[in-house]
């Protein structure tokens, strides 16, 4: 695959379809992992089940975020924004890898608190951008309606794992924000992220959280509904 691309018309939709295409199973694969890994585990007494549900979580994050940066790279011809895009990306991913892994600890409380909000932020960051090019490329009257379909889908499953990552840095920065029962780390942000879904599916709260998360929250089912009555109508037009 090529660093950067030139494409045109249909080669490009073909492209952005082909990226849609990509993303939407490995978001599937990452939600599989985030609410039935390690219950799996837990089920079947695997040794060593936390430290496998983490290295499954950081594999298939790993994929996801390249293919939130290759989706990057159909809304922009700058190559210097895409090398430092890629280089803050993975640059975040192995920092995440290294310092955030489930066999040994590198980091104090505090420097840990900060390398994860480091991660957070970054993540959050390119999925807002990866939203809002997305819905961009939706609303255009010139797109087929496999294309929308497989745009929204993306769209709708980036939000979640957004507000997610949103939470996590909540919670990074106030301990006290949600009371999940579990300290900070991949496993933390695995419930943050079924947190979000159980919000966008409209689920109870299994959690205790204070006022700012609870508005956050329904600003999360807003957006949910707004989305099926916006984009989803779109695709009908």
């Amino acid at each position: 695959m090529k660093l950067f691309q030139n494409l045109k018309d249909i080669e490009l939709a073909r492209e952005k379809l082909k990226d849609f295409k990509n993303v939407v199973p490995v978001q599937m694969l990452l939600l599989l992992v985030c609410f039935l890994a390690k219950g799996i585990m837990d089920l079947f007494e695997v040794p060593y089940g936390n430290e496998i549900t983490e290295l499954l979580f950081f594999s298939v994050l790993g994929i996801y975020v390249y293919l939130l940066w290759d989706m990057l790279r159909n809304y922009t011809k700058s190559r210097a924004l895409l090398i430092c895009l890629l280089i803050l990306i993975m640059g975040t991913f192995l920092i995440g890898v290294v310092f955030v892994n489930p066999f040994f600890t590198l980091l104090n409380p505090l420097e840990f608190r900060i390398a994860t909000a480091l991660i957070m932020t970054t993540l959050l960051f390119v999925e807002i951008s990866v939203v809002y090019f997305t819905i961009t490329e939706i609303f255009k009257r010139n797109l087929a309606i496999g294309e929308r379909m497989w745009g929204a889908a993306c769209i709708y499953l980036i939000t979640g794992i957004a507000f997610g990552s949103f939470y996590e840095i909540i919670d990074i920065i106030s301990l006290t924000s949600l009371d999940f029962q579990t300290p900070l780390g991949t496993h933390h942000f695995i419930k943050s992220i079924t947190f979000s879904f159980n919000i966008l599916a409209g689920t109870e709260i299994p959690y205790v959280c204070n006022e700012l998360v609870t508005n956050v929250t329904i600003i999360e089912a807003l957006w949910g509904n707004l989305f099926i009555v916006f984009v989803v109508g779109r695709l009908l037009i």
